[in-house]
């Protein structure tokens, strides 16, 4: 038997909450087994949820609440219900718990965990996590208003942040499935060529004795298989990458390796201005609007430092806050030509209270938001070229194949002639 008195209780919310089957004897009847479910963020904290209920048997994981897919635009929407019903006077927790008692279906289902931990006691912030429904930029806003006091603002700012991700993610999705769908059907070409059409060559051979046909034969059939392995393995490879790189920003408890990724993509000539100009133009967007409602600018900071998963801008942020705490005036702390151009550090020096600095802002973000636009233009341009000199070899080697077989059906007719 063991006495659930003397367990620990493992109260701390987790990341990717998860829904559980547990299997228990009750105390009072030890030889029944029960099946009941419960949320818990692992196989421990289930089987401690039932050491409450009688001794523990089992704990089978059902299924995961990250996979159920939440609509971009629904998301803005939950949390636009979620800032009307604090404005209204709600807290935080009560206008959270509100909105999701409102839902039905599926997505009831995904807010479950956060429902659970509302009813618990616990906080708006830790709640918000389980829902697993917004990126860690967004969480990072909504936890520093909750610790600030400064939900109201909080929320407009996730919700402007979310407005800002989505069209960055359009601008770069629609370049990307240029190039994508340009190489998944010369992939098809490629992986043909590599492993069925170069292979039968090779065992079909060429029926002619004459040693230099047969010498030369065999040359260009090694050359057909290096380039157009070459080839084969380049798209392994980018495959290979594609899927990282999308797993690690689909899967949170990749955090750090996508923080990895993030500073590699920075370092790309190609994405590196598109991804920093986005930044900076959202990042400014958020505390212009901070500053324009009221919200002190280190308060502002402390939201904005989190609200971007660049380390190169969300360094600028952090290092001016840190000159703030240092005493420092603001005109200094903003100032880094490192990140922002000479006369962007001008229009933020010039400013003579907190509604100008937060106008300052708001115009560098829509230059950065056309900064954007050209820099995704270019990536727009490269990704096409980059597919069409990709499909361009994959057809060259292609005709190459092609030729070799002519020398082939060529070198054999005229052995049987002669």
């Amino acid at each position: 038997m063991i006495n659930p008195q003397s367990q620990q209780v493992w109260a701390a919310p987790r990341r990717q909450l998860l829904r559980w089957t547990i299997s228990y004897a009750p105390w009072n009847s030890p030889k029944t087994v029960v099946t009941e479910k419960t949320i818990a963020a692992s196989q421990r904290e289930a089987l401690q949820s039932a050491m409450k209920l009688g001794v523990p048997l089992s704990a089978k994981r059902d299924w995961q609440f990250g996979w159920q897919k939440i609509d971009k635009d629904y998301r803005q929407q939950f949390l636009l219900a979620l800032s009307f019903n604090v404005q209204s006077g709600m807290s935080a927790g009560k206008a959270l718990e509100e909105v999701i008692q409102s839902e039905r279906g599926h997505v009831r289902q995904v807010m479950e965990p956060a429902l659970a931990i509302i009813k618990a006691g616990g906080e708006f912030s830790d709640a918000i996590d389980g829902l697993a429904m917004f990126d860690d930029a967004t969480l990072s806003i909504l936890r520093a208003g909750e610790k600030l006091g400064a939900m109201k603002e909080a929320m407009a700012s996730a919700i402007a942040h979310i407005k800002k991700t989505n069209h960055s993610m359009k601008l770069m999705i629609g370049a990307l499935m240029v190039i994508i769908a340009d190489i998944v059907v010369s992939s098809i070409t490629v992986f043909g060529v590599q492993f069925y059409q170069l292979p039968q060559l090779r065992t079909e051979g060429i029926t002619s004795k004459d040693p230099v046909v047969v010498a030369n034969f065999a040359s260009n059939l090694d050359m057909a298989f290096l380039l157009n392995g070459i080839l084969t393995a380049f798209t392994v490879v980018l495959s290979i990458v594609v899927t990282v790189v999308v797993m690690s920003y689909s899967n949170k408890e990749m955090r750090e390796f996508r923080q990895k990724v993030d500073y590699a993509l920075h370092q790309m000539p190609i994405l590196r201005d598109l991804l920093r100009h986005t930044a900076i133009s959202s990042t400014m967007s958020i505390c212009g609007a901070l500053l324009s409602g009221g919200v002190m600018l280190n308060k502002a900071l402390v939201i904005v430092r989190g609200s971007t998963m660049s380390p190169i801008v969300s360094g600028y942020w952090q290092r001016a806050e840190s000159h703030l705490e240092h005493g420092e005036s603001v005109n200094i702390a903003l100032q880094d030509e490192n990140v922002l151009e000479r006369s962007e550090c001008l229009i933020l020096a010039s400013h003579a209270d907190q509604m100008q600095l937060a106008q300052a802002m708001l115009a560098i973000s829509e230059r950065r938001d056309e900064m954007a636009e050209r820099a995704s233009s270019k990536f727009g341009k490269f990704a096409f070229w980059t597919g069409l000199l990709y499909s361009g070899c994959g057809v060259l080697i292609a005709l190459w194949v092609s030729y070799i077989q002519y020398q082939a059906v060529m070198a054999s007719t005229t052995s049987i002639g002669g």
